[in-house]
């Protein structure tokens, strides 16, 4: 499962006492067992032997009860977005193309927006 954010970002946000740091490895706490695994944004709390992604530390310390409010807690301290309002809607349209048949008559449009995602459409307009 990819990682919904950093989870030195999301240890950064819950202000972790760090312990100690290396490139690959964050240390939390007095005695240094809860480890951050920041090649795979991940976490394991040596003392009670438990560990998981992002999800599961903002959980696992106490923020949230479920996935859903974990998600929600980061959403709600801009560390991912809102993902049920990513809708074409609210995506930049980058540009579109009409299809027409054989009379000229508009039949499709097809629309691409900035993140290289497509959507098409029955033409329900006008020329």
């Amino acid at each position: 499962m990819i990682a919904p954010c950093k989870i030195t970002a999301a240890a950064e946000l819950l202000d972790l006492k760090i312990l100690s740091k290396s490139p690959s490895e964050w240390r939390i706490g007095n005695k240094g067992s809860l480890s951050l695994d920041l090649n795979k944004d991940c976490f394991y709390d040596h003392e009670h032997s438990k560990g998981g992604g992002v999800f599961d530390l903002i959980q696992h310390l106490g923020h949230a009860s479920n996935p859903q409010e974990a998600a929600q807690f980061l959403e709600d301290n801009g560390l991912i977005e809102n993902q049920r309002s990513a809708s074409p809607k609210s995506k930049k349209l980058l540009r579109e193309h009409i299809y027409v048949d054989g009379s000229e008559k508009n039949v499709r449009k097809s629309v691409k927006y900035t993140d290289g995602s497509w959507k098409q459409f029955r033409w329900t307009g006008e020329r």
